[in-house]
Parts: structure tokens; sequence; C-alpha cells
């Protein structure tokens, strides 16, 4: 179990999740993978880590940091749907900078890998969630007035 809101971790999950099956091609697989990584001190603590992990038609390196920003679409928009779950189906490019928001909230860490992008043999993605299981209790800034 972990300290965290889990009504936007929810959030956080639909949209990767959601991400992956848009840009997954029918007969692809989508596999969700969590553990416990444990701290080496006990300053460190333990973190969960999630994989969301697809073979769909992945991620070009100029693009894999750019899939966090605002209004960041991957690939010719042109040629998106409309729908949630439509292969492509694009949405106004918000979820991922939604996701990585709240998963920064919580102390965590939210990044992307995949070894490139290809329609005709997709190499797939992977996207991976940090959390810790405590969160650091809130300290105001006193200096900040």
């Amino acid at each position: 179990m972990i300290r965290a809101d889990s009504n936007r971790l929810v959030q956080v999950f639909s949209h990767v999740i959601q991400n992956a099956i848009k840009y997954t091609p029918d007969g692809g697989q989508i596999r969700i993978i969590g553990n416990v990584i444990t701290g080496t001190t006990p300053e460190d603590g333990d973190i969960v880590e999630i994989e969301v992990n697809d073979t769909g038609i992945g991620i070009a390196s100029e693009d894999i940091e750019k899939v966090f920003e605002k209004f960041f679409r991957v690939g010719n928009v042109m040629l998106h749907s409309t729908g949630d779950t439509k292969f492509k189906g694009a949405g106004p490019g918000l979820g991922l900078t939604i996701a990585k928001g709240i998963i920064s909230a919580h102390h965590g860490r939210i990044w992307a890998e995949s070894p490139g992008n290809d329609e005709d043999s997709p190499p797939g993605s992977t996207f991976h969630i940090l959390l810790p299981v405590k969160q650091p209790d809130f300290q105001p800034d006193r200096q900040a007035r």
C-alpha cells in the first residue's frame, strides 16, 4: 500500500493505458507490471514501480520527451481519428501532461522508453512510473510569502 490520492492515480493510469491502447494495432499486447523496489537505507524508503509496456508503433527518439508536453501529439494529426480508443485516436494532447503533474505531486517520476517509431514493424513503448511508498511530510516554505 502507498499513501496517495487514489482518484488522481486512477487518472494517471487511465491516461497511460489509454495511450497504450490507442497506439497498439489490433492483435498487439499491453502488459502492466508492478513491483516494489526496497530502499537501500531507511532514509531511501521503498518505491513502487509500475511499467506499462505495449507492442505498439513506438515513439520516435525526438518525441520521447515531448509526449509529456501540453498539446503534443505523436505523428501527423491529420491521420488521427477522434475516438477514445481508435487506433491513433487523438485527444487534446493533455493526458500525459496531466499524468506527469500528478506523479510529480506525489514525489514520483514518470518517463517513457521506446526504440523508435515504426508502423510496419511496431517496436513498442514502455512507460515507467515510480511512486514512493510513504509520501514525504508536507513542509510549507516559511520563506515564501
